[in-house]
């Protein structure tokens, strides 16, 4: 039997594979984030986060190579109780798709990885494509609320989510969702997902 160890990449190479997987999800008023995870022929399936999805059901996918792509109607699958949803499109193009990775192996202290397109800001006029690196800060056993499991401290801009964690390897770990804001008593009354 022979052992094949999977070993960690450049931080160049980790964004060139992090930008040849990740969309912008657009609608007509805000950008979002995805990550291509399937193609079976010229369909394409991008997975994100449900609230980028949830507020319209008119989406354009602009892929790596600056082409917009109008959503399949209809395509959008959303999961109960996770931030997570597909959608799909069509194109006779070619395009990277992410390689699954597993979370559990990422334990705190490890590489992290995150992409995505924020949105316009008074210095950005139009969402551009976005590369931050950080670590593992937690890895929770049983996710909490929506799904989530692993936090990290990347830095991360409004338009990122739905966007692709991805480890040392590369690999597809999660997807951003949502950024740490106002600390929040540990009482478990007030945050039951803690302590479930």
């Amino acid at each position: 039997v022979q052992v094949q160890t999977a070993q960690a990449i450049s931080k160049a190479e980790i964004s060139k594979t992090a930008r040849s997987v990740t969309v912008m999800i657009q609608d007509p008023q805000n950008p979002g984030s995805g990550v291509i995870i399937k193609r079976e022929g010229q369909t394409y399936t991008v997975l994100t986060a449900q609230h980028v999805v949830k507020s319209s059901t008119d989406f354009t996918v602009m892929t790596p190579d600056d082409k917009k792509h109008p959503m399949t109607q209809g395509s959008i699958q959303t999961f109960p109780h996770v931030d997570l949803a597909l959608i799909k499109f069509t194109s006779a193009d070619t395009y990277s798709v992410a390689k699954i990775g597993d979370s559990a192996q990422s334990p705190s202290g490890t590489a992290s990885f995150v992409a995505g397109f924020p949105g316009k800001t008074e210095v950005r006029s139009e969402p551009n494509y976005y590369f931050t690196s950080g670590e593992i800060a937690a890895n929770a056993n049983k996710p909490l609320k929506d799904g989530y499991a692993i936090a990290y401290n990347n830095p991360t801009l409004p338009g990122m989510s739905g966007g692709p964690v991805l480890n040392e390897k590369g690999e597809l770990i999660g997807i951003h969702g949502r950024a740490e804001s106002t600390p929040v008593p540990q009482n478990a009354q007030i945050r039951e997902d803690i302590y479930v």
